[in-house]
């Protein structure tokens, strides 16, 4: 099984008052899939709706990018913080942060359309301003 990671950064947002969240930052439109063979149990590319899992799937870092992630945002002056990714292989019902859904507190942050972005690959984060869990006071 291919190593892969979850990772986030307390950020600082603006949105009736200023907060300190959790964001969980998560890979979006790759070029190059990961092994969805792998990464999704009972792999079928011709089930219904298995485009959902693929796209949870390839949300995941391998350690590579989890690397270049972790220099580009030490320039932002944000610190990364890592997990080994669990619970893999995930369902063919998976449904990642890409489809999830925003508002009343949830946003997110397209870093990669961030003028300047460096990196190959293209990387959004989510936050949570009223779950307790992300809010840091």
């Amino acid at each position: 099984m291919i190593n892969l990671f979850n990772c986030n950064s307390l950020i600082q947002i603006n949105i009736n008052g200023e907060y300190k969240v959790k964001c969980h930052w998560f890979c979006v439109e790759r070029t190059e899939p990961l092994p969805y063979e792998e990464l999704i149990k009972n792999y079928s590319p011709n089930k219904e709706d298995i485009s959902i899992a693929e796209r949870g799937a390839n949300e995941f870092f391998t350690e590579e990018e989890i690397e270049q992630l972790k220099t580009y945002l030490s320039t932002k002056g944000l610190d990364l913080k890592v997990k080994k990714a669990e619970h893999l292989p995930v369902d063919s019902n998976f449904v990642g942060l890409t489809d999830f859904p925003l508002g009343d507190g949830t946003g997110n942050i397209k870093l990669s359309e961030h003028e300047g972005y460096p990196l190959s690959f293209k990387v959004w984060g989510i936050y949570d301003y009223k779950d307790e869990s992300d809010l840091v006071c």
